[in-house]
């Protein structure tokens, strides 16, 4: 009944792309509900290695040695999330080792999985989603996002908090929308109350990497550690640039009792080798 019921809602109000405003997306061939297949084709990045630790753009030859052609639809394909992750469908040497990132920062998180970098469509709709309106975009690409992780191996989503001031000024927190399209499908709790943010902070677009660091210090507590010992836990963000914000929480998270902390943002800032 509920399929009918869906089915009659798609005909009398076909949903419409949010990314292009033009195609109709089918709902029945992708657990993404609101984007079309060539955006989502436009915003998954499926070709630039990255560190599988951090997400940065790997410049190392090896990382070019293995490019299969890769369909960026296969994690539309039926209701079973097969899908690697992009840290898995990176080539082997997009390593560590090969990291200008993870060379100058000991980053306290073990993996990161992003949709790409901070440019093109993906651009568009992560700076539509911080909008009044922009609750649908957050959530759609947290569920493009959802299918890149397999998200039934953690215990526990937590999210990059968002200080109480700023709530003030903002309409809605676009990390707690993208992780809730993030967990849509998954069986795992969104827990909003392990992270709290106890002091403002400065934008940390303005600030240089040393600065955002610094910034981030003790900026953050972990309430009830006793919900996260021995768990492994996805750590949501929107975008990572240095991931000074991230490896703040990470830290955290660890020394509270989590047994892992992986990372999922919809951007990660760098340089495109494309």
């Amino acid at each position: 009944m509920r399929q009918i019921f869906g089915w009659m809602k798609d005909v009398v109000f076909p949903p419409i792309c949010l990314g292009c405003r033009r195609g109709l997306v089918d709902t029945a061939e992708s657990d993404v509900e609101l984007l079309c297949r060539q955006c989502c084709q436009e915003i998954l990045d499926l070709v630039t290695p990255r560190c599988e630790k951090c997400g940065f753009p790997v410049p190392h030859e090896k990382s070019f040695e293995d490019k299969r052609e890769i369909t960026p639809f296969e994690f539309l394909e039926g209701s079973t999330r097969k899908t690697p992750t992009l840290g898995q469908r990176s080539v082997s040497g997009a390593a560590v080792a090969d990291c200008l990132e993870c060379r100058q920062y000991e980053f306290s998180f073990e993996k990161t999985t992003c949709l790409g970098g901070y440019q093109g469509r993906l651009k568009e709709l992560l700076l539509q989603s911080k909008g009044a309106s922009g609750q649908a975009a957050g959530f759609a690409l947290g569920q493009l996002l959802g299918a890149q992780v397999d998200i039934n191996k953690f215990s526990r989503v937590v999210t990059v908090p968002m200080h109480w001031r700023r709530r003030l000024t903002r309409h809605h927190s676009t990390v707690e929308t993208v992780a809730r399209g993030v967990v849509q499908q998954a069986k795992i709790p969104l827990d909003l109350t392990i992270t709290k943010a106890i002091r403002p902070t400065q934008k940390q677009g303005t600030l240089s990497p040393a600065q955002r660091r610094k910034n981030m210090h003790r900026a953050f507590q972990i309430r009830r550690p006793n919900l996260i010992q021995g768990q492994r836990l996805l750590l949501v963000d929107d975008v990572m640039t240095t991931g000074a914000t991230l490896n703040e929480l990470a830290r955290g998270l660890r020394k509270s009792g989590a047994a892992s902390v992986e990372v999922a943002v919809v951007c990660r800032a760098g340089w495109n080798v494309n």
